[in-house]
């Protein structure tokens, strides 16, 4: 989902790549698809630090969110919508209220704080609103 080319990459610190992490100055979107800005609160040890990721699926950052729900709160999510999905010749960045699936289909809908609607992946069809599950609510 994302490319990272050699000129891109900086040296961490050896006290911030303690688990082998890697950074870059910048990264390629290589495909036009969503991807989402996921933002929240973190307590370790009474220490409370705001963390910022970047994924290219759903299905990771709310993998994320599951494994991490007792250290974690006020979560935010971000979605960087590509031209196609938001009515503009280019990506654009809005913050998500809650965010749909239907059972047996990939089919996503995102519900943005402005009240916009985009679907992912588009489709000409429709699909019965009974068969939609409530993925996340923010």
């Amino acid at each position: 989902m994302f490319y990272t080319h050699s000129e891109a990459e900086f040296a961490l610190p050896p006290g911030l790549a303690s688990l082998g992490e890697r950074g870059w100055h910048w990264v390629e979107l290589s495909l036009q698809i969503p991807y989402f800005l996921l933002s929240m609160d973190v307590e370790i040890q009474e220490v409370s630090f705001r963390r910022h990721y970047v994924f290219g699926l759903l299905r990771d950052a709310m993998s994320l969110i599951t494994s991490s729900k007792n250290v974690i709160q006020n979560i935010e999510i971000g979605l960087l919508s590509p031209g196609f999905m938001n009515g503009s010749s280019s990506y654009q960045l809005g913050r998500v209220t809650e965010i749909w699936g239907f059972r047996d289909s990939d089919v996503q809908i995102f519900v943005m704080s402005d009240g916009a609607k985009f679907h992912f992946p588009p489709r000409e069809d429709s699909l019965n609103d009974e068969e939609m599950e409530l993925v996340i609510s923010l």
